[in-house]
């Protein structure tokens, strides 16, 4: 059976001086209607607006779960703060004004991106078209591109490392897992780096313990997360208990990950790399963000009903058992 209403649940990771945590059902099929599959989910870092990357994207307040005019299109998205500019990553990248959520125009690029990093520090933003070989430099000042790069395997997944101004790229080769990190200040390349397995497709980053989780496969195709330490660009070995499990979003607040498999979803404590909790939803979750503005995790799930909306405090989150429940309660 087709399922096309999106949950949304918004779980307040910052706080800790409540002793409760309060849960809202609204309904939204005839609010945000259109809403399919949620590929992401993007918070606007300017003004805080929420995007879902469905078909087309979706637009809307998290304070008055208001909807507002999105940009018309699918794709993904991306904002780039010091030029006030968002981006819709499609065959030619559609401008956003970010404080305004407005379309303001388009430029061409030589390829369709679905994969970027985007490095605050420097202001640049790095495109691939995967499975490609080819990086693109984007200036977002400009609207122009600066150059492209092409770094001798298939891209798979971008992520930049806000301590070290570094792009980690991953990908494959013909025989096995490719990891790099490309120095944003001048676009140069370190030796590759070893991480012990077969295929890699996704990243996170601890920004406090300073290491990077890669997710993907062993030798024997099962599924695992390997942590490299982004000071020495050496493998510390590989992350037990979590064989299927995409490692989806961080919060820097209680330098934790939060981890999605199917219906669970798993809190993983970076300084020990030890799991903190797991949480099962009755619906699978599809994607996880975090606002940099509230420190607020946006879980996009997807369902046949209802959208919710949760807060819910720091020491909670790690030992709450979350469901779905009509009204407002509290766990004591």
């Amino acid at each position: 059976m087709k399922r096309n209403v999106l949950f949304v649940l918004v779980a307040a990771v910052t706080s800790i001086c409540s002793g409760q945590w309060l849960e809202r059902r609204v309904v939204i099929g005839d609010t945000f209607g259109g809403i399919g599959s949620p590929d992401g989910i993007v918070v606007n870092p300017i003004s805080g607006n929420v995007y879902i990357e469905s078909r087309p994207i979706q637009v809307f307040n998290p304070s008055t779960l208001e909807k507002l005019r999105g940009p018309g299109t699918d794709g993904s998205v991306v904002f780039c703060p010091p030029s006030g500019k968002g981006y819709v990553l499609r065959e030619s990248l559609v401008i956003i004004d970010a404080a305004a959520d407005t379309v303001i125009g388009r430029t061409v690029l030589p390829f369709a991106p679905n994969e970027y990093a985007y490095s605050r520090t420097s202001n640049r933003l790095y495109l691939a078209h995967t499975p490609d070989t080819i990086l693109c430099v984007f200036d977002p000042d400009g609207d122009s591109l600066l150059r492209t790069i092409d770094v001798g395997f298939n891209i798979e997944a971008l992520h930049w490392d806000t301590v070290w101004n570094r792009v980690y790229i991953c990908g494959t080769s013909d025989t096995a897992a490719e990891l790099r990190a490309l120095d944003c200040a001048g676009d140069t390349f370190s030796p590759g780096i070893r991480t012990g397995l077969y295929l890699l497709h996704s990243f996170a980053l601890s920004t406090v313990s300073h290491k990077l989780y890669c997710v993907g496969e062993d030798t024997n195709e099962v599924g695992a997360v390997a942590v490299i330490s982004t000071d020495s660009l050496k493998s510390l070995g590989t992350l037990p208990g979590l064989p299927n499990t995409e490692i989806l979003a961080y919060s820097p607040a209680t330098d934790r990950l939060y981890g999605v498999d199917g219906d669970y979803m798993y809190i993983v404590d970076c300084q020990g790399d030890t799991i903190r909790g797991t949480r099962e939803f009755d619906v699978d979750i599809l994607t996880l963000a975090l606002s940099s503005l509230t420190g607020t995790v946006y879980l996009g799930l997807y369902d046949t009903a209802l959208v919710l909306v949760m807060a819910l405090p720091t020491r909670w989150l790690a030992r709450c058992h979350f469901r779905p429940t009509v009204g407002w309660r509290s766990t004591h």
